[in-house]
């Protein structure tokens, strides 16, 4: 049996065997890409969340919302004033049973380091825990079902 396909019939067979060439070729890359991203990513939030924690930081007010209510305790131990804080840097490694993340802080205030760093670590858990792909559990947090482990270092922190 011989198939005859018209003018039409044969443009749209192509057009369909280009596009199943294209989506295979999609499924190659994005599946090679997918687990290294989750590195990127996590990166990516946590920054973003601590950068939140400075900002909120440098204005040096008190707000009565849960959100802010770790960071509140910064801003009372540096008697109400602003704190001048950044982000030096965030380091995101992958072990076989958890991520550890570590985050570089720079304070322009003495401030206490232990108070700074479970205040600062407490707003990081809050916050994340809004994030797809994260989620909290017995007050530790996960992404993608992986404990994630946290750790501050506060540069001019007193302690």
């Amino acid at each position: 049996m011989v198939l005859f396909l018209g003018r039409r019939g044969q443009t749209a067979l192509e057009l369909m065997f280009i596009f199943a060439i294209i989506m295979a070729g999609l499924v190659v890359v994005v599946n090679a890409y997918v687990p290294a991203s989750s590195t990127v990513s996590l990166t990516y939030y946590v920054r973003g969340a601590a950068s939140d924690a400075c900002s909120f930081l440098a204005t040096g007010t008190v707000v009565n919302e849960t959100r802010y209510s770790a960071l509140n305790t910064i801003i009372i131990s540096a008697n109400y004033s602003s704190v001048g804080c950044r982000v030096l840097g965030v380091s995101v490694e992958k072990s076989t049973s958890q991520w550890n993340v570590t985050i570089k802080m720079d304070v322009t205030v003495p401030l206490s380091g232990s108070v700074f760093k479970v205040a600062v670590r407490d707003y990081l858990v809050n916050s994340l825990s809004h994030v797809n792909g994260f989620s909290l559990r017995g007050g530790e947090i996960y992404y993608k079902n992986v404990p994630v482990r946290i750790n501050i270092v506060c540069e001019g922190c007193v302690g």
